[in-house]
């Protein structure tokens, strides 16, 4: 993901948290969506990457720029979509993945899909571990002898399978019922201030989701429901300590898509969710209910230059309305070869469970987020005989208010509402694919530019005035070539 777009992975390591910064945001400002359902984290807001296995899904696919408008809290950067979908009639096929790498490292996958015309059944299985053994320079060794020092406490075992079920009711009905279940054990390895590390952490995760679909002429109507369910374990072996957090959430969602002509269409929906969590280190089990209305229409003109859309999202939690978000956008094909688009957006965030909640540290005060984000750009595709060129430049400005951020105190860290942030920037994506006879050279620069600094101050004297946020990245690039 981080070498094929301008997305900045920050990752510690095989097993390792890994989290995604999307145009100046952090990992809570990033939706990660499993067939359309939100599966970030209700207590800690955000989703580790480096728990989604790439057999999860069939398709993985980026939608830069503010979405809340669209899938509700936390897209205020961007959206990760992993999409399953069915391959009917394809018969009986299986496949089987090895491979092992350094420091004891090795993944095994089993993939058995049964096609028939109206029902598709898939099961994929999954495992890997590694000892993550390896040797580095501890730069912070007091004496020079214990420079070289080789990782310890650092082993990972992941398992999980995912089950698919697909099946046609007739022509425009259809109904999916699907399973994923994993399994993580993570040892903690000791940092490099730390001679010894002996903690570890426990990750279980079930998701479960249906979806009813039936398209009747220009009506196609979705019914789509989840539970999610996922239990995190800590244990330090070394101070006798255990604990546990357990989170669990419903989700219903009813959409219908109205047809109205061939160059107009109108999306409107309701979606509820429900969230349970329980920890040691919240006073008691804290639920939260919200229910979202959400409207989309979409415009195509005749001849199929110009393309726009408007979409409303009005969201009640408990009881207070969260802000009022939209988004306009429009896409103009300006030649055969080049295309002009542009949005405006407002966005927002809720605070997750842990920033409220948390003892001792969570804020019970913190405000949403909210703010607004705009971006434009140009898009060349020239196709020849034997070459191709895409080019896509894109700039974006976003100001939010009440950005919430951890911060470290006197003795512990706290989140607070910063006044306002200011996200800006500019990305590039560029690739030249020449072609000739069975011989095929692809080359491909992506760049990415942003600045992410605190716009108002909320004292007097705050050194933290017009500087870079901390643990956002300010700069990112990649280059690719095949």
């Amino acid at each position: 993901m981080a070498d094929e777009s301008p997305v900045f992975v920050k990752s510690y390591g095989m097993g390792s948290l890994a989290s995604t910064s999307f145009r100046g945001g952090n990992a809570s400002h990033t939706a990660v969506l499993w067939n359309g359902f939100n599966i970030n984290s209700p207590m800690y807001g955000q989703t580790d990457l480096a728990l989604v296995p790439v057999t999860a899904s069939e398709s993985v696919s980026l939608q830069f720029g503010s979405s809340t408008a669209l899938w509700g809290s936390g897209a205020v950067g961007g959206a990760i979509h992993l999409n399953n979908y069915a391959k009917y009639d394809k018969g009986v096929t299986a496949t089987i993945n090895l491979s092992a790498g350094s420091f004891n490292s090795y993944k095994q996958q089993l993939n058995i899909e049964l096609s028939k015309k109206r029902f598709v059944s898939v099961l994929k299985i999954y495992n890997a571990s590694a000892k993550n053994n390896f040797e580095y320079n501890n730069i912070y060794a007091i004496n020079i002898s214990s420079e070289k020092r080789k990782q310890t406490n650092a082993t990972l075992k992941n398992y999980g399978l995912v089950s698919e079920n697909y099946f046609k009711i007739d022509q425009n009905q259809e109904i999916n019922l699907m399973l994923w279940s994993q399994q993580t054990a993570r040892e903690i390895p000791p940092t490099m201030l730390q001679e010894i590390n002996r903690s570890e952490q426990f990750d279980n995760n079930y998701r479960f989701s249906s979806a009813y679909k039936n398209n009747h002429g220009k009506h196609l109507t979705t019914i789509r429901a989840a539970f999610f369910n996922e239990k995190l374990k800590y244990e330090d072996a070394t101070y006798n300590y255990s604990e546990t957090s357990h989170d669990s959430e419903f989700i219903i969602e009813v959409e219908d898509k109205f047809q109205l002509s061939k160059s107009h269409s109108v999306n409107a929906g309701v979606n509820n969710t429900y969230v349970s969590a329980i920890t040691p280190n919240y006073y008691h089990q804290q639920n939260q209910n919200r229910t979202a209305l959400f409207l989309l229409y979409s415009f195509r003109s005749i001849n199929e230059k110009l393309n726009t859309s408007v979409s409303a999202r009005q969201e009640l939690q408990e009881k207070n309305f969260a802000p009022f978000t939209f988004s306009a956008g429009a896409d103009y094909k300006i030649t055969d070869y080049l295309l002009a688009k542009a949005s405006v957006t407002r966005v927002y965030r809720i605070p997750a469970l842990n920033d409220l909640y948390w003892y001792p540290g969570g804020n019970p005060d913190l405000l949403s987020e909210s703010g607004y984000a705009q971006e434009a750009g140009l898009k060349l595709n020239v196709a020849k005989k034997h070459f191709t060129f895409s080019s896509e430049a894109t700039v974006f400005n976003r100001d939010m208010s009440e950005w919430i951020l951890w911060l470290p105190g006197i003795t512990y860290w706290s989140p607070q509402n910063i006044a306002s942030v200011w996200s800006r920037g500019i990305e590039t994506n560029n690739k030249l694919i020449v072609h000739n006879g069975k011989t095929k050279i692809s080359i491909a620069v992506i760049t990415n530019y942003v600045l992410s600094t605190n716009n108002k101050t909320r004292y007097e004297n705050d050194e933290a005035l017009n500087k870079q946020l901390i643990y956002t990245p300010c700069i990112a690039d990649s280059q690719k070539l095949q």
